[in-house]
């Protein structure tokens, strides 16, 4: 049982930091996006 909770908590803190990662990713990609907008403009 407390082996299931301790899994259930790494499971969660590893697709809290997958989130993190692809938030950043979806920032410098719209970062990217709007530079090369802005200089085809």
């Amino acid at each position: 049982m407390i082996d299931q909770m301790r899994r259930c908590k790494h499971y969660h803190i590893s697709l809290k930091r997958l989130v993190g990662e692809l938030r950043g990713y979806v920032l410098r990609l719209q970062r990217i996006v709007r530079v090369g907008v802005g200089s085809s403009w």
